[in-house]
């Protein structure tokens, strides 16, 4: 292969024929003064970059964009340097559509061991750091809202917490349940059913600020995490607006229906300061919202002025020290 390679001028047709059959990108670049020349293509290259003109004996930096051209001869002259193969993956490419390459760029020596040539081999990896983007999503967000999940949730609110002690901030956590789904779903099936529980997410997306967190935990369950606020009022307003945006009808297949929403509201640090309790007061504030089945929200109340006070100081303690360590 080394001397099929050094010999390019006498192989030239040869080689031609047997790159122009891979599917991965072939440049063959000659080294000359620290500048790289366009010495060869196959077609798979030129088919990917759609050139309008040859560049064949062209220098690099006169045919790509600046910050291409930068990265890329960052990287040629590594390999010029150090006499070895050098494999990285980039975005960085001239196409005419989305393309990532994994690219592996190979010395070609002369005799008196300096680099006259890079054998560059580009492949296609798009597709597959596609898939990789969407696996890793579904660790982290419901598929078919593209909310975030319970664990994002979680992770968030734990943030929030965090924030909150060192800013002397509140947060309301919101529990919500739709009305009507399980019916819509008897009676127009499920795609119907997923139809709304998307309707759902939208609306009380719609009615939240940009920074604020509206996640899915499965069916039609969702929660907010509505973080440094100075007043309950503020939350208040917003859990009135997610009502109000219920209240105008929804369309399948030109059936007018109706969806509604119960909502149950909790306070750091009225509540608790501990983020599974911030969830259970909201869930229990959601169940006593969700028994007259109307537009309805509810914040929490500590029953005949009672808390497990062993759970609040212990757990509210350990806060404290914790964020102390940290500042």
């Amino acid at each position: 292969m080394d001397r099929f390679l050094k010999n390019i001028g006498q192989d030239a047709k040869s080689f031609a024929r047997i790159f122009d059959l891979i599917k991965d990108l072939v440049f063959i670049m000659e080294v000359s003064d620290q500048s790289f020349r366009y010495l060869y293509m196959n077609k798979s290259a030129y088919e990917v970059m759609d050139l309008k003109q040859d560049i064949i004996g062209k220098e690099m930096q006169y045919v790509l964009p600046k910050e291409m051209s930068t990265f890329l001869i960052s990287k040629y002259k590594e390999v010029v340097t150090t006499g070895k193969s050098l494999e990285f993956e980039s975005n960085l490419f001239p196409s005419n559509r989305e393309f990532i390459g994994e690219t592996s760029l190979n010395p070609i020596l002369n005799n008196e061991g300096d680099c006259q040539y890079i054998l560059a081999i580009v492949r296609d990896v798009t597709e597959r750091e596609r898939h990789r983007i969407e696996l890793a999503n579904m660790a982290f967000y419901d598929y078919l809202t593209g909310l975030p999940n319970r664990r994002t949730f979680e992770d968030r609110l734990t943030k929030a917490i965090n924030q909150a002690a060192r800013t002397n901030k509140k947060i309301a956590v919101m529990m919500l349940d739709g009305y009507n789904i399980k019916k819509i779903n008897d009676k127009y099936g499920h795609d119907a059913g997923d139809m709304a529980i998307k309707e759902m997410a939208f609306r009380i997306k719609g009615c939240v600020r940009q920074n604020d967190t509206v996640a899915r935990f499965g069916g039609d369950e969702m929660g907010i995490i509505i973080a440094n606020i100075d007043s309950n009022e503020m939350a208040e307003v917003i859990a009135n607006r997610v009502l109000e945006s219920f209240e105008a009808p929804f369309y399948i297949n030109e059936h007018e229906l109706q969806l509604g929403v119960g909502i149950g509201v909790s306070f750091y640090p009225d509540h608790a300061i501990d983020k599974s309790l911030l969830v259970k007061y909201a869930d229990k504030a959601l169940y006593d919202a969700k028994k007259k089945g109307k537009l309805e929200y509810r914040i929490f109340k500590i029953r005949n002025n009672k808390i497990n006070l062993s759970t609040y100081f212990s757990e509210k303690f350990r806060h404290v020290f914790y964020n102390k360590t940290i500042d």
